[in-house]
């Protein structure tokens, strides 16, 4: 029984060790900011690296693609052998057939140059089109995973600031509670009073749960998309009182975005991307025009194959002039017209939404300075008004009933102002994404 408990307590005291370890080492783990958490999110996103390594295979093609301009050199070796009939007539008998053999060797070094080829330009210019997708693709999904990291962490610090407010509540109504308890017992308040007071605590201290439960999930978002396997330490931002307010003229911005905006750059290229495709589909269709050159060995036989008498050099230019292609080429040019014409319109449309999602972030933003200004007035108030009710309500100037409606409208008024001014951050955001702004540089780098 002795040994059992030994071994009880060394156990215990293991456990109580490694449960200190990792408590003084979450406590001491560096806080990190939203500049911190974009600059983790950049560096590990699976994404973005699967971006990256795209746009480098695209670097790549458009190198291979410049290559078909530079000239080619090739050494070419060839034994032939030749069983040529010859017609033999005789005097007297019919025309009999027999074979003359010849045989042909050769090594020589051939160079070729593209003087002019329509299709190696256009596929040159269409790789040049493609690496630029990718790059704004790359640019597109850098900006897109700024604003999710930027919008979970608004969530994680949304919910810590109404987890505090919402423990702030409790520790009201908890103070409320035991003062109706003690007014109870010497007859000033009513057993009503007191079993309201204990609902309304045990509906906030639920309330405390939910948020907490809430913080978690929203961490745990932020968490995904850091690619981190633990959740953070999260720096939650300070002075939200202090909101310098920016104001966004909706012309300039719409102006902006047509300019900047990553998809409508993507578009744009797509829509151009279009005509080389159709140039490089009808390359066979076009003239093509090239110079080569041989320097080498030919010889009718094997043993003088190498002899200076078997030296020979040859120069040509070369003109290829496509004259009939089976009417395939106007099926493809009327093919090419569609697709330009869908290209055309996808940018119209993305053109369309973005202004319209503009009209409305700019809209949106205007309002919710206002609320956010009412909401801090309200919240002020609401407190002013829970210390006043206090007082008076201990002086007997006013009842059970009207304290309780007056805590409740200074929690209401809190949770409001905190909401708003998250509601501001998450509007001004999506106005910044919509208008192209580098996000990088206001949101990592400050």
């Amino acid at each position: 029984m002795i040994k059992n408990r030994q071994l009880f307590s060394v156990v215990f005291f293991i456990f109580f060790c490694n449960t200190i370890t990792y408590a003084s080492a979450d406590a001491t783990a560096p806080k990190l900011s939203l500049q911190d958490l974009i600059r983790i999110a950049l560096k590990r996103s699976p994404t973005l690296k699967k971006s990256e390594a795209e746009l480098q295979v695209s670097v790549s093609d458009t190198s291979q693609a410049r290559g078909a301009l530079l000239p080619s050199i090739n050494l070419n070796s060839s034994v032939t052998t030749k069983d040529n009939p010859a017609n033999l007539s005789s005097s007297s008998v019919a025309t009999s057939i027999v074979s003359n053999t010849s045989e042909e060797y050769s090594v020589y070094l051939e160079a070729t140059q593209p003087i002019y080829s329509g299709g190696v330009l256009s596929a040159l210019a269409l790789s040049h089109q493609v690496e630029d997708v990718k790059r704004l693709s790359l640019v597109n999904e850098t900006q897109e995973l700024i604003a999710s990291v930027t919008q979970a962490y608004y969530q994680v610090a949304e919910q810590a600031r109404l987890l505090a407010a919402a423990e702030q509540n409790v520790k009201t109504l908890s103070q409320h509670a035991a003062t109706i308890g003690r007014y109870e017992k010497i007859g000033r308040a009513r057993k009503t009073d007191r079993l309201q007071a204990q609902v309304n605590l045990a509906m906030a201290q639920a309330e405390v749960k939910k948020i907490e439960t809430d913080l978690i999930a929203a961490k745990g978002d932020l968490r995904k998309l850091l690619a981190l396997e633990d959740i953070p330490n999260i720096e939650l931002p300070k002075d939200l009182l202090k909101i310098q307010y920016e104001k966004i003229k909706l012309d300039e911005a719409v102006e902006k975005a047509m300019r900047a905006n990553p998809e409508i750059q993507i578009l744009n290229v797509n829509l151009e991307k279009v005509k080389y495709e159709k140039s490089v589909a009808l390359s066979s269709d076009m003239p093509e025009l090239k110079l080569s050159g041989q320097v080498g060995y030919r010889s009718p036989n094997r043993p003088d194959w190498f002899e200076d008498t078997s030296e020979y050099t040859q120069v040509a230019l070369n003109l290829k002039v496509p004259l009939f292609s089976g009417l395939s080429s106007l099926a493809k040019r009327r093919g090419f017209e569609q697709q330009k014409m869908i290209a055309t319109r996808e940018v119209e449309l993305k053109k369309l939404n973005i202004s319209a999602g503009l009209h409305s972030a700019v809209a949106d933003l205007e309002s919710t300075i206002d609320r956010l200004e009412m909401a801090r007035q309200a919240s002020e108030n609401a407190s002013a008004a829970l210390t006043l009710a206090g007082r008076d309500y201990q002086q007997g100037l006013i009842s059970s009933q009207d304290l309780v409606g007056v805590q409740r409208t200074r929690y209401d008024a809190e949770k409001l102002f905190v909401s708003t001014q998250f509601v501001y951050f998450n509007t001004l955001l999506k106005a910044r994404r919509l208008m192209g702004v580098q996000l990088e540089k206001i949101y990592a780098e400050n």
